[in-house]
């Protein structure tokens, strides 16, 4: 048989019980979050200075400051190039891309070339030149092996310039299914 406590028992066990739970959520509240942005800032830290010794690499294996800014301009410029120069080529790159992926165009519309804004607002600017950002929607009609393709070929051969904003896939109801496919695209311009 259980014995029952006393009320200065019983007051005890609820003071500890307040106290541990108050000390719980003092640690799921406050700890774990300031956890959680000290790990961010290290992993970010981490990477800024994993990329200032790639940096001092270049500048010790050329032992010349000047060489090194020349590398940097050079990988700096073949990045450029991989931008298309007008909207038009970046529309061609990617319907064409569609069609190599055996999906059917639709239609394809895009907005007015907007400025592409940095953290702080500011239009971005490479190498003297404004990034521009155009909003495209597009309509297709294909498998979803095919569209897997697109998004693959995509990433592969335009990664510097287009991003997925939105994906929406319909069935179109027969009996080979294709897909009614919409897309949201962001495509990104240096001009």
């Amino acid at each position: 048989m259980m014995k029952k406590l006393t009320p200065s028992e019983q007051k005890t066990l609820i003071a500890a019980a307040v106290i541990c739970a108050v000390f719980l959520l003092a640690w799921v509240l406050l700890y774990l979050p300031q956890v959680r942005k000290f790990n961010k800032l290290k992993n970010d830290f981490n990477t800024a200075q994993m990329r200032i010794q790639q940096i001092e690499g270049m500048i010790s294996v050329n032992d010349n400051m000047g060489e090194a800014m020349e590398l940097l301009k050079d990988k700096l410029n073949n990045l450029i190039l991989k931008f298309p120069q007008t909207e038009k080529e970046s529309l061609q790159a990617v319907s064409d891309l569609a069609r190599k992926a055996n999906l059917t165009v639709v239609s394809m519309q895009s907005q007015p070339k907007t400025p592409f804004l940095d953290a702080q607002g500011q239009p971005a600017r490479v190498e003297d030149k404004n990034c521009q950002m155009i909003n495209v929607s597009v309509e297709l009609k294909g498998s979803f092996k095919d569209l897997g393709r697109y998004f693959s070929l995509l990433k592969t051969v335009l990664p510097a310039y287009v991003s997925i904003e939105r994906v929406n896939l319909q069935s179109d109801g027969a009996a080979m299914p294709l897909l009614n496919i919409s897309l949201v695209l962001n495509l990104y311009l240096l001009t």
